[in-house]
């Protein structure tokens, strides 16, 4: 079994990703003061965000450019997001939990690398094609 700790840092990391298409719903409840509280009551002190291209209410993430990586703080939390790079991998490897849109890609790769995993499906996207994924793999 995969060690779960965060390798690149001896924070406990959540990693969070909405893969290609944007799912701002997700990422606002992330950044909420309800969920964040949960989190850090749970030990999270660092959320990695992928956040795709979305118009997101969050004022960080709202000035946040294509090929920018952002570090900012929501209470004792750190926040590091960005839109995209090439590789999630690295991310995702030094996670302790993933919370993921239901991206087939997304999920296989959390699952292979022995990650806890929270799949959220995007019913946004017209043909609800994430429901009918994540049915089927869990």
């Amino acid at each position: 079994m995969m060690n779960r700790r965060n390798k690149s840092s001896d924070k406990r990391t959540l990693f969070v990703t909405v893969g290609s298409t944007k799912f701002e719903l997700l990422i606002d409840t992330v950044l909420s003061e309800r969920t964040l509280g949960v989190l850090e009551r749970n030990g999270i002190e660092r959320i990695v965000m992928q956040v795709g291209n979305g118009k997101h209410n969050d004022r960080e993430l709202a000035e946040l450019k294509r090929d920018e990586t952002k570090k900012f703080y929501r209470g004792k939390i750190e926040v590091v997001a960005y839109m995209y790079k090439s590789s999630l991998r690295d991310d995702l490897l030094s996670a302790d939990l993933v919370i993921s849109h239901a991206g087939s890609g997304s999920i296989i790769e959390s699952l292979e690398a022995d990650k806890r995993l929270i799949v959220v499906v995007n019913e946004s996207l017209m043909d609800n094609h994430q429901f009918e994924i994540a049915e089927k793999m869990f």
